[in-house]
């Protein structure tokens, strides 16, 4: 009988510590799963700074020349800075 008991609770124990395992695997998966979704946010945001960044070398070229040619630049910089303000949004 008290072996019979013994393995009884060997099963039930190993059932547990195979939930336990199922467990901790799908909080490993779901992690790694939000991780990923962050890491390709970052990425993203850093690709668009980037972009921004090389639309305002490209204005500031636009500008220069402009200046360079005795063009009024007004127009221009107020669109650079509504354009600057609307990437800080």
């Amino acid at each position: 009988m008290e072996e019979e008991e013994k393995k009884r609770l060997d099963i039930e124990e190993e059932k547990y510590q195979a939930q336990i395992r199922k467990e901790a695997i799908e909080k490993a998966e779901t992690q790694q799963h939000y991780q990923t979704d962050r890491v390709k946010g970052l990425h993203n945001t850093a690709l668009i700074v980037e972009e921004e960044n090389q639309i305002q070398k490209y204005a500031d070229q636009v500008m220069e020349t402009a200046e360079k040619a005795a063009r009024d630049i007004y127009p221009l910089l107020k669109n650079k800075r509504q354009s600057a303000d609307t990437a800080r949004a």
